[in-house]
């Protein structure tokens, strides 16, 4: 009996262990990300999933905010992300899922 449950642990332990192993994915590589005047557009080029951009945009008297762009896959197009008119993108970077 002893021996029947030492080989049930050891049957749920790699099954709990090949689960997480197998759920790694690989995300998004060689992205870049540049602010243009009212925007920031981001491009991955390797990897597999998706990219998107997201900048801040600075409003003049008033509270900054995020602005993001549409999800990409990898090595397609590029995405941008734009601010309101008249408002200044800075801090451009991406997301990555």
């Amino acid at each position: 009996m002893k021996k029947r449950a030492f080989l049930l642990a050891v049957a749920a332990t790699a099954s709990v262990l090949v689960g997480v192993s197998g759920s790694a994915q690989a995300a998004p590589t060689g992205c870049s990300a540049t602010a243009v005047g009212y925007g920031s557009g981001a491009y991955c080029s390797g990897g597999t999933g998706e990219f998107r951009a997201k900048t801040r945009c600075d409003k003049p008297w008033a509270p900054d905010y995020d602005r993001y762009g549409a999800w990409m896959g990898v090595g397609t197009w590029s995405s941008f992300a734009k601010c309101d008119n008249g408002h200044v993108a800075f801090n451009a970077t991406w997301q990555t899922r």
